[in-house]
């Protein structure tokens, strides 16, 4: 995701659409808007995971990648 858009545009947007989504919740009305605010603010809140997640791969030093408990290889 780095690759097309840089982190700081990512980041911003993601804060601005969880800002928008939260004060989506002011004009529910029925069921219907409930659960297309539901749905959008699922696909809103994976952007600012993997906002986040990026912002995290990009600053962690490569070294750390040897820490990874899941490879049964890495002696640690």
């Amino acid at each position: 995701m780095s690759d097309r858009f840089p982190i700081h545009q990512t980041l911003v947007v993601s804060i601005l659409l969880s800002v928008m989504m939260a004060l989506g919740y002011l004009l529910l009305q029925d069921g219907l808007s409930a659960a297309i605010l539901s749905f959008c603010s699922g696909i809103v809140s994976m952007l600012a995971l993997l906002s986040l997640f990026t912002l995290e791969a990009s600053i962690c030093p490569p070294s750390c990648s040897r820490l990874c408990v899941c490879d049964p290889n890495v002696d640690l």
